[in-house]
């Protein structure tokens, strides 16, 4: 009986004519009953020889039932082919096969059901001649026990894997780093050596490091009890993503602080997925306007422009006929810009087209001022600021306009350029400076920080009285 393995149908074993039965000492037969594990001896031809009251009890066959049958009886019926095959092969080359293989071994009972049993197999001679003996073990409590720890080694798993993009460190009083796990290495790049001890500002863009952001979580989760945060943070190599964090702090039975948990969640994918769905709201919109303005505002205008016309073949004087004239060319003009405004709704600011924009800015600055404006703009910088250009060209404008309304500069110079992995953008000039944190530093410039910020960009403004720097820096791929 060497297999009765998952891999073998079979068809239906001849009867065979009963044979002597060999007999063992009533010692061995006494022990043989009270073994945990079913016991066959099957002889050369395969036909069963010996059992034990276990293996009765596992199939529900009598001794006589078995006794002089061939083995394949056990088997059940879609392998018997099969396994009688691989029978024969294990008699002519025989060996050991030990307990615990893990093959699929399936044995049959006498009512037809089956079970799973683990098989182990050896040969032995009696009076002379070849036998196989086999030791037979219900498997099914084991193959539901393995089910059930691989089901739950799998919900484990998918849970982890389900994780990623979440982190859980421990803090301690001070703020430093005490444990880290693999799922906070997957998420900042650090591993434990990195980290353990370093504080956890190591995670803080450097603007929320400055301006004391990173530690006062700390101070309001050790006077509350609890932190939250939505903000940006900083991975091994530099790249920024937006995440949601909580900061508990936790103690002892006397109330005294004891260190932090913080939990910390990358929410960048949920955001990108709200802003590309705030964007398609926009582009509708766009559409709708274009469309509006296209079927309603421009036939308007051009009505107004027939009427003018028609007016121009009605008067002899020229001044009025003049005046008209003038009017409709205006109307046209009015037309023509509309029309290109329309074009332009959803169109995306293309590096050539940011260009054209930042030195129509230099331009236009320069012919409204005695101030001499130069620009050094990069190419690749502005490849690679992609759809921020229109919040880079938005704070060039405001940076720009100050210029010109406050610094009494002489020189100013724009520049736009990529260093190491972040687009940077300068306007320096000499001017007289001013004092960048007095409540009358205007609007503008807390609307250009507040731009960076959504970002994921620095915004900074030095300013004494020999002139002012703006800089503005986006990190790429964040």
């Amino acid at each position: 009986m060497s297999v009765m393995s998952d891999a073998q149908p079979a068809v239906s074993a001849p009867e065979m004519n009963q044979t002597a039965v060999t007999h063992l000492p009533e010692s061995l037969s006494l022990l043989a009953d009270v073994l945990p594990d079913g016991i066959l001896l099957v002889d050369a031809d395969g036909r069963i020889v010996i059992v034990n009251a276990r293996l009765l009890t596992m199939t529900g066959y009598t001794e006589s039932e078995l006794v002089g049958r061939s083995v394949d009886l056990l088997v059940p019926k879609p392998r018997r082919a099969v396994h009688a095959r691989q029978r024969k092969q294990f008699t002519s080359r025989p060996g050991v096969r030990p307990m615990g293989t893990e093959l699929d071994t399936v044995c049959c009972r006498k009512d037809g059901s089956s079970f799973h049993a683990d098989i182990a197999l050896s040969t032995t001679t009696l009076g002379g001649a070849r036998h196989v003996l086999a030791s037979v073990r219900d498997a099914t409590q084991r193959r539901a026990v393995e089910q059930e720890r691989r089901e739950t080694e799998d919900r484990f798993r998918l849970l982890v894997e389900g994780a990623v993009g979440h982190t859980f460190i421990l803090l301690d009083p001070e703020g430093r780093v005490a444990t880290w796990n693999l799922g906070a290495e997957r998420l900042t790049g650090y591993t434990a050596d990195e980290v353990i001890g370093q504080p956890a500002s190591l995670f803080h863009i450097p603007t929320d490091i400055a301006s004391g952001r990173a530690a006062g979580l700390l101070r309001t989760a050790a006077l509350t009890g609890r932190a939250e945060d939505f903000g940006w943070r900083v991975r091994k190599d530099g790249s920024r993503f937006q995440a949601s964090v909580i900061t508990t702090a936790t103690v002892d039975a006397s109330g005294h602080l004891r260190g932090f948990s913080e939990m910390t969640r990358d929410i960048s994918a949920a955001l990108q997925a709200r802003d590309d769905l705030e964007r398609l709201h926009l582009l509708e919109q766009q559409e709708r306007l274009g469309r509006d303005l296209h079927d309603g505002v421009i036939q308007s205008v051009f009505a107004v422009g027939m009427s003018l016309q028609g007016l121009l073949s009605r008067t002899d004087d020229p001044a009025v006929a003049d005046r008209l004239t003038q009017s409709v060319r205006a109307l046209d003009d009015t037309i023509t810009e509309l029309r290109k405004f329309i074009f332009g709704l959803g169109s995306m600011l293309t590096p050539d087209a940011l260009r054209r924009e930042l030195e129509r800015l230099i331009t236009e600055a320069q012919s409204c001022s005695s101030i001499q404006i130069t620009g050094v703009i990069d190419g690749d910088a502005l490849v690679r600021i992609g759809d921020h250009a229109h919040d880079l060209l938005l704070v060039a404008r405001e940076a720009l306009s100050n210029v010109q309304r406050h610094s009494q500069a002489k020189r100013c110079e724009l520049s736009v350029r990529f260093e190491g992995n972040t687009v940077v953008m300068s306007i320096t000039d000499d001017g007289v400076g001013f004092d960048g944190s007095a409540p009358t530093a205007g609007l503008g410039l807390r609307n250009a920080r507040s731009r960076a910020r959504d970002i994921g960009a620095d915004y900074g403004v030095e300013s004494s009285s020999a002139g002012t720097s703006v800089h503005f820096r986006l990190p790429i791929g964040s």
